[in-house]
């Protein structure tokens, strides 16, 4: 299934909006800004990335780290060991991983020979260990397996691409290494703000930046690239690029500001910043029933300046927006499932746009937000957890050791001791 027909079929866009989209993919417009992009192969420009970017998303040396703090700090163990599996001790080298399991084994014959300082260099090391010695032995070695396990079957070399390439737009939040209110997965953000995505093929201020080990990701037959931590770049009319909130976190925003005013030789900024707007007017992308298609913006929001489109970095947020240019009020879409729970049904956003999906069952009968979970349940998995106080009705956690049942009816802490002592 391609990204046309993915969007052709289930994100209801007016005829001539989706005329637009699908021109965009078949036909992407080169932006002179982002010439050093667009000459590229896939239009990514993939950086290598300094190695002390890699410890934070390296899980396999996280672990590592819990499981040897110890030895990390007697022996001043680097990330530099672990990756090449290499370190000098007293100016012999050791395969780091050889060298934990011998120190190990040295520690145990100490313990159980009064500490009479075996040494690393003691070629009768493995005679010297007893049966009784073992079981420590093998479960200090079953520690190592496990991170040596791990360790092969992954690529720590990561790079920092940018990027305007439209699949990469398109599964920014999905089957990633966060999530976020665009993950076409996510069955429990409200007002499916995945719709927007297909309004981001037609802005040109628009780029991607992210962290990648180069590892593919599909939704059906598109393709992109497992991002650990990502951003969007967007041009602004003071000759800057602003850089929006970086998921997961915001530990990287230096580094991400020195990437990109390296490459675009301009300044940054990241959030909003006050009389600003993007360089380039945006197409506007319309839903069928005429109301504006697009996003949760993290630094900025759109809106019609001398009828043209812009994003407005004063503000952030969705833009509730009709074609009158009016702004609406009401939720036009309470639909909180996946793109894929329409795909199945074979359905576009607006025939589902008033239904609501259990998160546990898909269930679509009984369905409502649950205010101590904060999550959509139909009655049956609600009271799997969850029951109502038979005396004031308030939702209680049926796990809650306050809450108190006789026969079948539930008793909340304050009734219970009201009418029940």
């Amino acid at each position: 299934m391609t990204l046309q027909n993915i969007i052709s079929n289930h994100f209801s866009l007016s005829q001539e909006s989706l005329n637009d989209v699908i021109r965009y993919i078949n036909n992407p417009i080169n932006i002179s800004d982002y010439n050093i992009i667009e000459e590229q192969p896939n239009r990514r420009l993939i950086l290598d990335i300094n190695e002390d970017i890699f410890i934070p998303y390296c899980e396999d040396y996280k672990l590592f780290s819990q499981l040897f703090k110890e030895e990390i700090e007697k022996y001043n163990i680097t990330y530099n060991n672990y990756k090449t599996n290499k370190i000098k001790i007293e100016k012999n080298d050791f395969k780091l991983f050889k060298f934990l399991e011998k120190i190990n084994k040295i520690n145990i014959l100490n313990k159980y020979n009064n500490n009479i300082n075996i040494s690393i260099s003691n070629s009768k090391l493995e005679q010297l260990i007893t049966s009784d010695m073992m079981l420590e032995i093998n479960e200090f070695k079953n520690k190592l397996n496990q991170i040596i396990k791990i360790k092969s079957t992954k690529n720590n070399n990561l790079k920092f691409v940018i990027s305007r390439n439209y699949n990469d737009f398109f599964l920014s939040a999905t089957n990633q290494k966060f999530t976020s209110c665009l993950d076409l997965n996510s069955i429990n953000f409200e007002n499916a703000n995945w719709i927007g995505l297909p309004s981001l093929f037609t802005d040109n201020n628009r780029a991607i930046c992210y962290i990648t080990d180069n590892t593919k990701v599909n939704y059906y037959d598109i393709e992109s690239l497992k991002m650990y931590s990502r951003s969007w770049l967007l041009l602004t009319d003071t000759n800057e690029i602003n850089i929006a909130n970086i998921y997961p976190s915001s530990t990287l925003e230096n580094y991400y500001q020195v990437i990109i005013e390296t490459i675009f030789n301009k300044k940054t900024f990241i959030g909003n910043k006050q009389n600003t707007k993007s360089k380039y007017p945006i197409k506007p992308i319309w839903l069928e029933n005429n109301i504006l298609c697009n996003i949760y913006q993290d630094s900025s929001k759109l809106e019609f300046i001398n009828n043209d489109l812009y994003h407005n970095f004063s503000e952030k947020g969705f833009s509730k927006i009709n074609k009158n240019n009016e702004e609406y009020d009401l939720e036009e879409i309470q639909f909180n499932g996946s793109l894929n729970y329409l795909i199945s049904k074979n359905k576009s956003i607006l025939e589902y746009k008033d239904i609501v999906i259990c998160k546990e069952c898909n269930s679509e009968e009984n369905v409502l937000k649950r205010e101590l979970s904060d999550t959509y349940l139909c009655e049956n998995c609600y009271k799997k957890d969850f029951d109502y106080c038979s005396v004031c009705g308030n939702e209680i956690l049926l796990i809650d050791a306050k809450v108190i049942q006789i026969d079948d009816e539930y008793y909340c802490e304050k009734c219970s001791k009201k009418y029940l002592s």
